[in-house]
């Protein structure tokens, strides 16, 4: 969570947030609590009412590839939606636990606009290399696995984006 001026940016993995984390501390910003905390962990002064509070999400696919990509060792992707845990997700899978306590949302597929609210130059950091296109991946199995587990996600997503692969296919 990091803090600067009266704006407090919430960390989602796999969104950019280690690049804009470190714009942030470049122009002035100051880390206030671990990376990727949850709300509950968050200093009790820094509320909704004192602070603007915002984020950024990603097409939940898209995190999962680049997460794939990192962990090698797994069958298939498809066993890695349906088994795959990491420390920031959420007891039911749920990746974008912070987002209803936001006044606003940024798609990681338009960070510049992060950029423009910020009047910042975001630094290219902390990428996945060779990390396939996940529209390639999406098989019908793919989608369900991917409906069972992070509906909530994807709703969550879908809400924010007009992305042709949330919006054309039945989630």
């Amino acid at each position: 969570m990091i803090l600067r001026s009266n704006k407090l940016f919430l960390r989602t993995p796999r969104t950019a947030s280690t690049s804009l984390k470190q714009a942030l501390l470049d122009t002035g910003g100051k880390q206030i609590a671990d990376a990727h905390c949850r709300l509950a962990e968050m200093p009790i002064e820094y509320t909704w009412d004192n602070y603007e509070i915002f984020t950024v999400i990603r097409n939940p696919l898209d995190i999962l590839v680049s997460w794939f990509t990192l962990n090698p060792g797994w069958k298939d992707f498809r066993q890695f939606i349906r088994e795959y845990n990491h420390s920031y997700m959420t007891d039911n899978g749920l990746l974008f636990y912070h987002v209803p306590y936001c006044h606003r949302v940024f798609l990681y597929e338009r960070l510049d606009e992060v950029e423009d609210y910020l009047s910042l130059k975001l630094p290219f950091l902390n990428t996945t290399n060779n990390k396939p296109n996940y529209r390639k991946m999406i098989t019908q199995s793919i989608i369900d696995e991917t409906k069972k587990r992070f509906s909530k996600d994807l709703k969550i997503y879908k809400e924010f984006s007009s992305d042709k692969i949330t919006t054309t296919l039945e989630w």
